[in-house]
């Protein structure tokens, strides 16, 4: 601290509330670039990536729709492609999982 604040309150707390207020938004910003970094990566297993969907479609459509979303997700696909990461998932691997289903009824 200057020795010239030490000399008034008033200004030395006004220096700390405007330090505290500066760190308080770099860490805001800081939390903001680390959360656009953790955007969707082929790293993440589609369970992860329903989850999220879901969420989503939790705050914009009515509860019957997200509840058959939902229904459907974990009877259907989850179950078969849960836990393949994104890099995994291509047109071959969903159709041999398709025609697992069919076989299976």
């Amino acid at each position: 601290m200057h020795i010239w604040a030490a000399n008034c309150p008033a200004l030395a707390h006004q220096l700390r509330f405007r330090a505290v207020r500066t760190v308080e938004r770099l860490e805001s910003a800081i939390g903001q670039l680390q959360k656009a970094r953790a955007r969707l990566t082929v790293d993440f297993k589609f369970r992860e990536v329903a989850a999220v969907w879901l969420g989503k479609v939790a705050k914009r459509r009515a509860d019957t729709t997200h509840g058959s979303y939902e229904q459907t997700l974990k009877s259907v696909v989850l179950d078969r492609i849960g836990e393949l990461h994104l890099r995994e998932i291509r047109a071959l691997v969903l159709e041999e999982r398709f025609q697992k289903l069919e076989e299976e009824g």
